[in-house]
């Protein structure tokens, strides 16, 4: 099988780049210019020429890239030789729907999202309505569709409730504060419809009541020439990207746990209508809803579509939990086109690798130019780089980007153990205290003396840690500490009066 690669921001280069690692033969296409993709949005603005250049670097040194257009023309003369099949095109992300529209006509099979992917994920307000059409057991959050950022910030300061602000198009970030406190909420959410108010009048926004501690889920569901292949649900954690107050964007770190497609799980979330959408569809189809389920109500709700595309560290989880052989994505690929699970592992995980580093020169980008080394003992089939190219010297260097979205790397990971296969050393603790209460007089007739006594670890019995769990050091299976202290005795006296 051969590949080809449609990208705008490059962040699939990886994968790329990989294939080609692992014997493959790859095409790979950039959009250079945002007014090609022919959508709106954030990513449809114009750059600054430092951010286009530092786009357009990536991967320099490391991959052949040709521009995205030419990259179509010579598309069009595979599929008039009638050699489509032989290839598996993927467009990293739904913002390319363009570009899928032209590649579907032409024959090709792959990851091909269209102009309605992309519209399911960025209208939020027909994405609502879709919801209530559609999924009887998956509930919306109380929501307030605006056009006006004055009326949001009127709204949410007349208010009681915790807010999230989303953007509806895509021109502007989603905001959640992580704070539970109203007042600091309240002044996150004005302070971003106030700094950006003209990104987020331009398609308008929503204001949607945030759930205090909700568990965050994405299930997603996978079809191949319209049959389901594989089904997973994804974790995110997203402290790094979003922090107290800023853009809900990317995951700090991601898990994957991998379920059967027949999990009777899966009817809340995939209702009939997304079968009969697959099955009008050609090639690899990918949905999911993202969810929050709510500890004190115990129900779930919706709170996005990601359009068939792949989620950006998730992917790599995905890829390998379908390793063999030493072939990560190969084996993906391979598998899901032959319409088989690709997964041999029950869950991966990533961890993204940032640069903190900010650019003095450029605002709201990150340091680049500086050298990368990895230790030649990592094992580089589990390190995706994203923002790198390489030197003509050799060396390679990070490329800097957004200071939202500067992923230097994903580190990624595979298992299938089971839950609570090791137990650590038990635990035997005794603790107690005795007091007694005088009547002394004084200040006041009936004031008291209060004396007490505390006996902690009073059998003073050994209580050890868990033993080292690293594999490869000298500690690994080896008990260091202890978990609790030797026995303590502590004497207090108190007059009440």
């Amino acid at each position: 099988m051969k590949y080809i690669f449609i990208t705008f921001t490059g962040a699939s280069f990886s994968i790329a780049k990989r294939l080609i690692d692992e014997g493959n033969e790859v095409m790979v296409g950039q959009v250079r210019d945002p007014d090609e993709l022919r959508i709106k949005g954030w990513q449809a603005d114009k750059e600054s020429p430092e951010k286009r250049n530092r786009r357009l670097s990536l991967y320099d040194g490391m991959l052949d890239k040709i521009d995205a257009n030419y990259a179509l023309q010579k598309m069009q003369h595979i599929a008039d030789i009638g050699k489509a099949e032989e290839y598996f095109v993927v467009l990293e992300h739904n913002n390319l729907c363009r570009y899928g529209e032209k590649i579907l006509k032409m024959g090709f099979t792959g990851l091909l999202p269209n102009y309605e992917d992309y519209d399911r994920e960025k209208d939020r307000v027909a994405a609502h309505v879709f919801v209530e059409t559609y999924y009887p057991n998956l509930h919306l959050l109380p929501s307030q569709s605006l056009t006006k950022a004055a009326d949001g910030i009127s709204l949410v300061q007349q208010s009681d409730d915790l807010w999230v602000l989303k953007s509806n198009g895509n021109f502007g970030n989603t905001v959640v504060p992580r704070t539970e406190n109203v007042a600091l909420n309240h002044m996150q959410i004005v302070g971003a419809l106030e700094a950006c108010r003209e990104q987020y009048e331009r398609g308008g926004y929503l204001l949607e009541v945030k759930i205090a501690q909700p568990i965050e889920f994405a299930p997603v569901l996978a079809f191949w020439n319209g049959e389901p292949v594989y089904a997973h649900v994804e974790f995110e954690c997203k402290p790094m990207c979003a922090g107290d107050v800023g853009p809900d964007a990317g995951g700090a770190t991601n898990l994957v746990l991998r379920l059967d497609t027949d999990d009777e799980a899966l009817s809340m979330f995939f209702p009939p209508i997304v079968y009969e959408m697959a099955r009008a569809r050609r090639g690899l189809f990918l949905f999911d809803a993202g969810v929050l389920y709510d500890p004190a109500t115990r129900k779930c709700y919706f709170t996005e579509f990601a359009g068939n595309r792949w989620g950006w560290g998730g992917v790599f989880s995905e890829m390998t939990m379908a390793a063999e052989r030493g072939k990560v994505p190969t084996a993906y690929f391979e598998d899901i086109s032959a319409g088989v699970s690709p997964f041999r592992y029950r869950f991966g995980a990533t961890v993204s690798l940032y640069n903190t580093a900010p650019d003095s020169r450029f605002p709201r980008m990150m340091a680049g130019d500086r050298p990368i080394y990895c230790d030649e003992e990592v094992d580089h089939s589990l390190l995706y780089f994203q923002q790198i190219k390489k030197g003509k010297d050799g060396i390679y260097r990070n490329v800097g980007g957004r200071d939202d979205e500067d992923t230097l790397a994903f580190s990624t990971g595979y298992g299938n153990t089971g839950l609570n296969i090791i137990t650590g050393p038990g635990q035997f603790n005794t603790d107690f205290s005795i007091g007694k209460r005088t009547t002394v007089g004084g200040i006041r007739e009936n004031a008291e003396l209060a004396f007490r006594v505390e006996f902690y670890n009073t059998f003073n019995h050994p209580q050890f840690s868990n033993p080292g769990t690293t594999y490869g050091t000298a500690n690994f299976g080896v008990v260091t500490q202890s978990s609790v202290a030797p026995r303590l005795i502590q004497f207090g006296l108190k007059y009440l009066f």
